[in-house]
């Protein structure tokens, strides 16, 4: 048997607070063979980061690892000295973090960063050092490496820093390869990208990686097994295919439930979002620990501590009542039928052109969103999502064009608008951290705005349902931004644009740093508001799976352009252009499914006289790279911009 690259063994550690030790992990135990991939999933406050901390020996100074052992190549790092760690990280063992772009140093070009990782893991001389950093962004695929190596990080996109990263970390071929959460935030081709590379890697370097995440449907692709981590205990853990198959713990069936996949209903089949909270560390409950959550809880769960027990073969789980675990937790419907959508138009947007220099982020976009409907907008990004979102808010002013409001114009800053069309239109951006105030609590930063967009003297009161309906918890209201999660910070973003009861609310990627459970609890929440105040919604979102479960209707934006739009269920079922085609395929979200293959996702620079996406399509003619092309009419208002007729297009998705 082939001695495990990682192996952790009943490892707990605690945080020192106060002069009392608060446990963030207990007892964990897994292992990680050569070339093998462990997910290890769960929410936020589950100790997901600590366990990496702990493995690359980079804990606080008020972290304390009570007991355990973590062996890499035969070394026991938590006994280990300072300079022996030093040794191996970057050799042995690497890490490839979530947030690329604040992993980069701004102001060192990318080459020089790249050669840095190099020099420390080989201690080779400059020339040598560069040649192995182009060699290393080579093998990440990046396009061009010796023109990467020029760049600084603010130049590159998001994969391209991602991609950045991973060849820093492989600088030193380690053994072992930590993935903190490294797709997030990604749009669904480029994470398509990113996830191949790691398996591409994989059989190259024979590297074990434990792949940190809350996405499921991503980790069940890569991992051949997974662990799900709850407040610090690992309560599941077994082969991939095993585990989101036939779950053993009501905490791992809860997760899988709170998943939107085409069987789920926004409103007469909702996803269900787990109730409660991650338990605390100053704040664990006695006996199973996922008890006061767990609707199959008995006298017994609440008594003792449930063992991590075999439930099959390579598979284990920490329940009494393993046998009673049902995947399909049905959650009650929002209304008993679902409500027309009006024809009357809350948002009109006709012919907008923006522009930065010479450069067009939006090109004669137009679309409308009718009272009660939520409009979907994907793309990858650069497309001019979040350009045109800000162009109707007010916080950019477009060239050329016309947007309505019921029917009235609006003026294009939002300074020059009335405090009722301020109130009517709100925006959760896609980045809280960057528009909560760091210096007011939660608690002013939503009495503030109910102040400013709702009732003056009932602040206090409105607070408290804003938090509630957000899942935010209360205990949490009198602290700052920099003491939240991003999942918590995000929820707060979202219950200040519902402060003023908006009539439309313009959602710039609202769910993408939210664990799934939480993800499950706005997507109600918005359905909610939508069908008991008629509130309509631009929903922009990567993630074509939300996107899916939440829209009415569906625009495709490329390059700047509208390239598709139409009801949610013919964009899915087509046909569909053969960009939103590349999209779909992508994203493939069946569980342990791989993604199928599209079009080639290389950026290339598009032709303004022809259609934007023809070098890259794979059903392309010579037509196509001279004119632009016409919008094809299909059923119930479904336009394709297209040269293929709507048959052909059918045929090749």
């Amino acid at each position: 048997m082939t001695n495990p690259a990682l192996e952790v063994r009943d490892l707990s550690v605690a945080y020192s607070s106060q002069g009392r030790l608060l446990p963030v992990l207990e007892d964990i135990s897994f292992s990680v063979a050569p070339g093998e991939a462990l997910a290890v999933v769960g929410e936020s406050g589950c100790g997901k980061s600590t366990l990496a901390a702990s493995i690359l020996g980079v804990l606080p100074g008020n972290a304390s690892i009570l007991k355990g052992a973590i062996t890499i190549g035969g070394l026991d790092t938590t006994r280990a000295g300072f300079e022996a760690m030093r040794a191996i990280r970057g050799t042995r063992i690497a890490m490839v973090s979530q947030e690329a772009g604040g992993a980069l140093n701004p102001s060192m070009r990318i080459g020089r960063q790249v050669m840095e990782a190099v020099v420390a893991a080989r201690k080779v001389g400059r020339a040598e050092a560069e040649a192995a950093a182009l060699d290393l962004l080579t093998r990440v695929a990046l396009q061009n490496p010796a023109a990467v190596m020029r760049r600084y990080p603010h130049q590159l996109s998001g994969g391209q820093q991602q991609r950045v990263l991973i060849a820093m970390a492989l600088a030193g071929n380690p053994s072992v390869l930590v993935l903190d959460e490294p797709t997030t935030g990604l749009d669904a081709t480029v994470e398509a990208e990113v996830i191949d590379l790691i398996a591409h890697l994989r059989r190259e370097y024979a590297a074990a990686i434990v792949f940190i995440s809350h996405n499921l449907p991503l980790v069940s692709r890569v991992c051949e097994r997974i662990a799900i981590l709850y407040a610090g205990r690992l309560i599941e853990i077994g082969a991939t295919a095993a585990v989101t198959a036939k779950p053993a713990h009501p905490y791992s069936a809860a997760l899988l439930s709170c998943l939107p996949s085409p069987q789920h209903h926004k409103i007469l089949n909702p996803v269900a979002p787990i109730l409660g909270e991650v338990p605390p560390p100053d704040n664990r409950p006695a006996g199973c620990i996922y008890a006061p959550r767990c609707p199959l809880r008995t006298d017994n769960c609440t008594a003792k501590q449930p063992e991590l027990l075999a439930v099959g073969e390579d598979h284990s789980s920490r329940c009494l009542y393993p046998d009673r675990v049902d995947a399909a937790e049905a959650q009650n419907p929002i209304a008993s039928q679902v409500p027309a959508i009006a024809d009357e138009h809350v948002l009109e947007v006709e012919h907008l052109v923006k522009r930065y220099g010479d450069l067009t982020v939006c090109d004669d976009i137009s679309l409308t969103i009718r009272r009660g409907e939520t409009f979907g907008l994907v793309g990858e990004s650069g497309s001019g999502k979040s350009t045109l979102a800000r162009c109707i808010a007010g916080l950019i002013t477009p060239e050329s064009g016309v947007i309505r409001l019921n029917g009235r114009p609006l003026a294009g800053q939002t300074r020059q608008r009335e405090l009722g069309e301020i109130r009517a239109l709100q925006m959760v951006f896609q980045s809280p951290e960057a528009t909560l105030n760091p210096s007011f609590s939660i608690r002013q930063t939503l009495g503030r705005a109910i102040k400013k967009l709702s009732r003056r003297g009932q602040e206090k009161s409105e607070v408290g349902t804003l938090a509630k309906d957000v899942r935010f918890p209360e205990g949490l209201l009198d602290r700052r931004p920099r003491q939240l999660s991003g999942g918590q910070k995000q929820r707060v973003a979202i219950a200040r644009a519902f402060a003023g009861k908006p009539e439309l609310v313009l959602c710039d990627e609202p769910v993408s740093a939210l664990d799934t459970s939480v993800q499950a609890g706005i997507l109600y929440l918005l359905t909610r508001l939508q069908v008991e105040d008629r509130v309509s919604y631009l929903f922009i979102s990567h993630d074509l799976g939300v996107v899916r479960y939440l829209a009415d209707r569906v625009g495709v934006m490329y390059l700047g352009q509208l390239v598709e739009t139409g009801p949610t269920h013919q964009i899915f079922a087509g046909p569909r252009h053969p960009y939103t085609d590349a999209l779909l395929k992508a994203s493939e979200r069946e569980i342990g499914g791989s993604p199928r293959k599209g079009a080639s996702i290389d950026q290339v620079e598009p032709s303004a006289s022809a259609c934007r996406f023809a070098a890259r399509c794979p059903h392309a003619t010579t037509r196509c790279t001279t004119e632009a092309p016409p919008w094809r009419i299909g059923e119930d208002g479904h336009q394709i911009r297209c040269h293929l007729d709507l048959e052909t297009l059918r045929s090749v998705a």
